[in-house]
């Protein structure tokens, strides 16, 4: 029997539930292991940022820019990712969670970088 595709199960302001954890802070989804995002440069996605994410090859990166959208995303990082040849997808942090839930159901070799707050 296959086992579930990992899911981000609610978010709300603050807060992710994640195949039933609970996490208050900022994460990044690198191959279904949880880790805290703790940025390099405040509400900023950088090139540092994406190391880890870029060494595991993922098909899609996502990055959840917050629940208003404020965390911005660096042109040089987005540029990053795609001169690597993967997907990026930047959206407010709900929007973000619901397109990694359908990506890993469609098996999908995804990872995350969401913004709980603002």
């Amino acid at each position: 029997m296959q086992d579930r595709a990992m899911q981000i199960e609610s978010f709300r302001f603050g807060c992710f539930i994640i195949n039933k954890t609970i996490y208050q802070h900022d994460v990044k989804i690198i191959n279904d292991k949880i880790k805290i995002w703790n940025y390099f440069v405040h509400h900023t996605v950088t090139c540092k940022d994406l190391t880890d994410i870029l060494a595991e090859k993922p098909e899609v990166v996502i990055i959840g820019t917050g629940t208003s959208g404020l965390v911005n995303v660096e042109e040089t990082a987005k540029r990053l990712v795609q001169e690597n040849n993967i997907k990026i997808l930047i959206e407010k942090t709900p929007e973000a969670c619901k397109y990694f839930n359908i990506l890993k159901q469609n098996n999908r070799k995804v990872a995350a970088i969401m913004h709980a707050t603002c």
